[in-house]
């Protein structure tokens, strides 16, 4: 048995008494996007120009760190767009987190701080908790969470690096964590492992208390309540920063229904990040392959694993695709469109258009189809929004850029208005078009 279906076994049998009250048939956690007026982090003086440029450079930051970091998913990054508030310890304490599918601990700021950085609302104490129990180091959960034990004291230590010189180090600790669901309700989870964070520095901002992992690794969210949500979970991501966005787990993440197409996970150089292998992009009746070199363009590793070209993530605004990919769908849409291009307000050399119109692909006689080809004949058809995005009320631009690293990312503007559903168990991820406002 691998280290990492060891760990599964461990949290599983921890977990299995916990769930007996909780929503068995699936429940929904609302995300908030963090340039939302209902975010803390939301600021009155931004423009929508200043709001979808900054969004921008946190994409280009975030995917320097996915892309150029592997294969070292330590390596990581803070930047994320959806907030989820959730409650820690018992009494609970109410805090906000980071989602980040990018990354796998679940960790906050703690007191006593040694350093840490500042935060808006009061900081974690775990003494004043009933339910927190430090990992003592060595033990064999401590052994299985980080791959081995250097003991440098009695607890289980972990000291996770971001860009810009940022970091979070502190003690992996079992904590209860309970989500607010959608309908006022509340699912409680017990002995969940967290890391607690006495010092803490880098890009993070003062309103939220830390990260959210929910990536493929063992000390991820998703991965430690797998069992009780049957290995499950969506997300529905509104094109409208003002609606409210979906995660959802066990029976209400099952993604069905008309329309819906299906890939499998694929296999990457990083064990935490949700891999796909997409294959193509049609726009119109023009298809161009994703194609890299020949030595790198093989679809299976070297085990005969579905080999994994692009990373889904929910954190990273814009896409990126390799530059030969990139330059053939500029050069189609440049071809068809017949419009005016203006400069890229950051210099990416994208296509942008001085347009009131937000549905440039639609023609007076005919609709331009652009559709992503992914394996296992899953072809996702994209629409305007997800295409071009408004930086401003008079400025579209392309909503991918791009990349000279061997990974694409699959950013959350491509996702928006899809119910986006990952089965853990069968190791899938599969697409549905729908109205995230109404979902």
């Amino acid at each position: 048995m691998s280290p990492y279906q060891c760990l599964i076994l461990i949290l599983s049998i921890t977990l299995s008494f916990i769930f007996t009250d909780a929503h068995n048939n699936g429940y929904s956690v609302e995300l908030i996007h963090r340039d939302s007026p209902n975010s803390p982090l939301y600021n009155h003086n931004e423009t929508d120009f200043q709001r979808s440029t900054n969004m921008f450079y946190r994409s280009i930051n975030r995917f320097n760190s996915l892309a150029y970091s592997l294969p070292q998913p330590i390596i990581t990054n803070s930047g994320g767009e959806f907030l989820v508030k959730y409650s820690i310890g018992t009494p609970p304490v109410e805090v906000m987190g980071l989602l980040d599918t990018g990354s796998d601990l679940i960790w906050l700021q703690c007191e006593p701080c040694i350093s840490c950085y500042y935060q808006y609302s009061p900081i974690f104490d775990p003494f004043r908790s009933d339910t927190y129990k430090d990992i003592p180091c060595p033990s064999d959960e401590c052994r299985e969470v980080l791959g081995s034990t250097t003991c440098k004291s009695s607890s289980c230590e972990y000291g996770i690096i971001y860009e810009n010189n940022g970091y979070s180090k502190g003690n992996i600790a079992l904590e209860t964590i309970s989500l607010r669901t959608s309908g006022s309700g509340q699912v409680k989870f017990s002995n969940l492992l967290i890391g607690c964070g006495y010092e803490n520095k880098g890009p993070f901002s003062p309103d939220f208390s830390g990260v959210i992992g929910m990536g493929l690794g063992s000390t991820s969210l998703i991965s430690q309540i797998r069992v009780s949500v049957d290995d499950k979970f969506s997300y529905c991501l509104s094109l409208t920063q003002t609606s409210t966005s979906k995660l959802n787990f066990g029976a209400n993440a099952i993604v069905s229904g008309l329309g819906v197409v299906t890939t499998p996970l694929a296999f990457g150089p990083a064990p935490t990040f949700y891999y796909v292998t997409l294959e193509g992009v049609t726009i119109g009746a023009k298809k161009m392959e994703y194609f890299i070199t020949k030595e790198k363009n093989s679809t299976v590793d070297d085990e005969g694993n579905l080999k994994g070209n692009m990373i889904i993530d929910s954190g990273t605004a814009l896409s990126f695709i390799p530059r030969k990919l990139f330059d053939e769908i500029q050069s189609t849409l440049t071809l068809i469109l017949k419009l005016n291009p203006v400069r890229d307000p950051l210099n990416l050399g994208r296509l942008c258009y001085n347009t009131p119109s937000s549905h440039i692909l639609q023609k007076p006689n005919a609709t331009l189809y652009f559709t992503l080809h992914f394996a296992g004949r899953a072809d996702v058809l994209l629409h305007d929004p997800n295409v071009f995005y408004r930086m401003s009320p008079t400025m579209l631009c392309l909503a991918f850029a791009p990349t000279d690293a061997d990974t694409a990312v699959l950013g959350n503007i491509v996702q928006n208005n899809f119910l986006i559903g990952f089965d853990m168990n069968k190791r899938t991820v599969s697409f549905r078009g729908v109205n995230c406002n109404t979902y």
